[in-house]
């Protein structure tokens, strides 16, 4: 019979338990992302359907910087750690997030002026 001590099963449980919260976050990341894609890509749909822009200047650009920053700091400066896992998921979505952010730009450019 093996004694297994309470120490043990205590870190076999937060190792467990980290696991499983790397999952979570990873699929929440994921969900946000997608759901804010689809918000984007009904922006973009919008705008260029209606001849409109459906974003205000201030809040584009403040998405555009935001997303832009993080996904560059996080691919060439690796400011929250060596890629992987959750922390990849989120660099894909910045970067998806900043080529729709592009497209609602163009337009603004191109059909704001008319409003």
């Amino acid at each position: 019979m093996t004694c297994v001590s309470v120490k043990d099963i205590i870190s076999l449980t937060l190792t467990h338990v980290k696991e499983i919260e790397n999952h979570y976050g990873t699929f929440l990341t994921l969900l946000s992302g997608i759901g804010w894609i689809i918000v984007y890509e009904e922006c973009i749909r919008l705008g260029i359907r209606q001849k409109t822009y459906a974003m205000p200047f201030w809040a584009l650009a403040l998405n555009i910087t935001w997303e832009a920053i993080y996904a560059y700091s996080d691919i060439f400066l690796e400011a929250h750690g060596k890629l992987g896992g959750m922390q990849t998921a989120q660099v894909v979505v910045n970067v998806l997030w900043v080529c729709c952010d592009f497209v609602i730009l163009y337009t603004y450019f191109r059909y704001g002026k008319k409003e």
